[in-house]
């Protein structure tokens, strides 16, 4: 299997498992969320390397914002919010 391959199964496996935990979730203030992904991370931290603990958070970090555009994009499409979002998230 080559990297693009992998990178294509591992992006599946991903969404699948983002699918299965949206529910969860779901009405959840957003302090309840961001604490819970706070632990998560940090969970996924701790299991890298001391020296490698740094660029796995910058790489998750990195992740996460390239992601946001995408997201605001099904956002606006299921119109949960509205398309001002778009332009105020480039800002």
């Amino acid at each position: 299997m080559n990297d693009e391959d992998h990178a294509a199964e591992a992006t599946a496996a991903a969404d699948e498992l983002v699918e299965l935990i949206k529910p969860v979730f779901a009405g959840q203030s957003p302090e309840v969320v961001g604490a819970a992904l706070g632990q998560l991370l940090a969970i996924l931290i701790a299991g890298h390397h001391p020296l490698m603990r740094d660029e796995a958070m910058k790489l998750v970090i990195d992740m996460a914002r390239d992601l946001v555009p995408i997201e605001i994009e099904a956002m606006i499409d299921a119109g949960q919010i509205g398309p001002e979002w778009r332009e105020a998230t480039k800002q």
